[in-house]
């Protein structure tokens, strides 16, 4: 062979060896990457045909995450994932539970891929904010026409001009009357006729009750016509009838109308001026169909406007109209809004915020034995009438049992004298009077938030501490939050009425019992909250942050509340996935009540300690609707039935 086909041999064997290497690479790199498919056909090939000769006996093995992996016995671990094996009954068919309307398996590498997040139903303060709009307007019972009272010519005007404010006993007009000044003149004689008969040494008394009552009748006539005591006082005094009579206000205002002249001529029942009080105004509230059912009478509401930016007023719910308008589907509410400024001025754009608590709340105060009246404190001590405590009252009502009363009789005199039977004191001998005792409210030892640490993959087993599930080998714990009020009870995957509070087996089917945190139908806590704001509670006695008035103790009820965002609304009905197995997602109809802020509140269809899917629940929903056949991958979709 010649040089040059040495050399090129030499090239073609070095050439033929890296490639080699390069092959093998791509080869692996073909394995590796699927690994999942070669694994999913050996299983295909290698395991029996007919399940009963892939199976025997009451019970089988598969794995959680691929359901098609099923084995005789737990010895061996999935040859997908390599993860231990579970315990089914064989050959049980596995139906959708009621109330469920679809389901869905998710892989792991799937459920980070749609970013799904799960959150857990809680109780929570819930309050709704119902906002309205409307205008200012006068309060009716502060308005008040200033009728003339007797006929006459106003030949001066003190209030000249639509808009003036007025206060109570200013002059408003001097008035010309000729009867005005005949009554003067009667009432002058008539008191010095008075005085003459009075003055001799023995007068007549029916002279005398004749000029009394000639007297009176004139002076009560001035009265009526409108004329002021200090007035008729004056012409007592200077004993002189003046052709000219100052008119006064009678009350504070705004003159809202003028209906007269200088130099016009007024009958007996004109209304020279209209007075609107505008140290309260009214707010026309429109109040929305959809929120009627929140509004009730005495509710506060936080009023402001357009004209004082930053600057809000409170206002209280006195009156709701009995008629809804047919065009605005809306329902006015009047708000009464205390103006000492003078700031709302009729026909401001005003907005309302009434804050609405969706649980019931009650305030919590002490008082003393009915026998001694309404009397109410804020702390525990002694009444100064009878001497016995105060006991606490108050609260949510019906939310605690009311025990009989304690019946005695004591001494209205001694109060140190008592007795379990009428008697008499035997101090005073007066009889002892009948008093009642209410026990008081009990209250239980306030409860505290305690951590469960579970395994996403063996939700049979939980753990007081944080670490590693033992079953799985390494796989690290996921940390769950009791509430007060809650407790943790193990629950059938497929019977939910199979409960235990302890681990176990269904009686039915052999499933191992999975962990549910579940809680009591409501929760009471007392608290210091603002009667203004409800949502602002606070633990101690203080001042609001918000608006500034002292808190009051309180006794209020947690609803069962969950998040906005995992509500999807089809239109006739709402529905939420709640995550009851590591992975598996069941589409369930919820009935909710009103939306505050955040949250619905949970009328049926959910309990505490469900986990709801909060983000990626849109995705669930397109995956159960648009690809049914996810089952043959994820064991999606089993038994949907499409959410209208």
């Amino acid at each position: 062979m010649t040089r040059g086909g040495s050399k090129a041999w030499a090239f073609l064997r070095i050439l033929f060896v890296r490639l080699r290497f390069i092959f093998i690479f791509i080869v692996i790199g073909i394995i590796v990457g699927n690994w999942r498919w070669i694994m999913n056909v050996v299983d295909r090939w290698t395991r029996p045909a007919k399940a009963e000769d892939m199976v025997k006996g009451e019970f089988e093995y598969y794995c959680p995450m691929h359901p098609s992996v099923v084995r005789p016995d737990d010895k061996e671990k999935c040859p997908i994932c390599g993860m231990p094996l579970s315990k089914r009954r064989r050959g049980e068919a596995t139906e959708v539970p009621a109330g469920v309307l679809g389901r869905l398996q998710l892989s792991p590498f799937r459920i980070r891929q749609a970013g799904i997040a799960t959150q857990e139903v809680a109780y929570r303060t819930l309050v709704r904010e119902v906002r309205t709009v409307g205008f200012i307007e006068w309060d009716e019972r502060r308005v008040a026409q200033l009728s003339a009272q007797i006929a006459g010519r106003a030949d001066e005007l003190f209030v000249d001009f639509t808009g003036v404010r007025i206060r109570k006993g200013d002059p408003v007009y001097k008035l010309y009357s000729p009867d005005l000044v005949t009554t003067q003149e009667e009432y002058v004689l008539a008191m010095n006729t008075l005085e003459q008969i009075q003055s001799r040494p023995e007068p007549d008394p029916e002279a005398l009750r004749r000029a009394k009552k000639l007297a009176d009748s004139a002076r009560e006539r001035l009265l009526l016509w409108g004329i002021t005591p200090e007035q008729v006082a004056t012409l007592e005094r200077e004993r002189t009838a003046h052709t000219h009579l100052t008119i006064f206000s009678p009350l504070s205002g705004i003159v809202t109308k003028k209906n007269i002249l200088a130099g016009q001529y007024v009958q007996v029942g004109d209304d020279p001026y209209t007075i609107a009080n505008d140290s309260v105004v009214w707010m026309q509230a429109e109040v929305f169909e959809r929120d009627l059912g929140l509004i009730r009478e005495g509710q506060t509401a936080e009023v402001t406007t357009e004209a004082f930016p930053g600057e809000s007023f409170e206002g209280r719910i006195v009156f709701i109209q009995p008629m809804m308008q047919a065009e605005t589907r809306t329902v006015k509410a009047r708000v009464e809004i205390p103006n000492p400024h003078g700031k709302l001025k009729q026909g401001l754009y005003a907005t309302a915020v009434i804050r609405v608590p969706l649980g019931r709340r009650g305030e919590l105060y002490y008082t003393c034995c009915p026998a001694c009246g309404e009397i109410k404190a804020e702390g525990p001590e002694e009444c100064t009438i009878c001497g016995m405590m105060y006991v606490q009252a108050g609260g949510v009502p019906e939310a605690h049992a009311q025990e009989p009363p304690e019946v005695f009789y004591m001494c209205p005199m001694h109060h140190e004298v008592k007795s379990d039977a009428p008697g008499r004191c035997p101090q005073c001998g007066m009889e002892l009077q009948r008093h009642e005792k209410r026990a008081e409210r009990p209250h239980e030892k306030p409860e505290t938030e305690r951590t469960i640490y579970v395994c996403p993959m063996h939700p049979e087993r939980i753990w007081d501490k944080p670490g590693e599930c033992t079953a799985c080998g390494g796989m690290k714990l996921a940390e769950r939050k009791v509430v007060p009020g809650a407790r943790v009870a193990f629950v059938c995957p497929e019977h939910s009425d199979v409960v235990s509070d302890a681990p176990g087996t269904c009686p039915r089917d052999g499933k191992a019992l999975h962990f549910k945190i579940v809680s009591e139908p409501s929760r009471l806590e007392e608290t210091w909250s603002c009667s203004h704001h409800p949502e602002q509670t606070s633990p101690t006695k203080g001042p609001c942050p918000k608006c500034g008035h002292a808190m009051k103790r309180y006794e209020i009820e947690h609803v069962l509340a969950v998040p906005f965002s995992a509500v999807i609304d089809t239109g006739l009905r709402k529905v939420v996935f709640v995550e009851r197995d590591p992975g598996t997602f069941e589409a369930v109809e919820v009935k909710f009540g009103p939306r505050a802020g955040e949250y619905y509140q949970v009328l049926g269809g959910l309990e505490a300690g469900d986990r709801v899917v909060t983000a990626g629940a849109f995705l669930l929903d397109a995956e159960a609707r648009l690809n049914p056949a996810a089952a043959t991958q994820y064991f999606g979709a089993s038994g949907h039935e499409g959410h209208k």
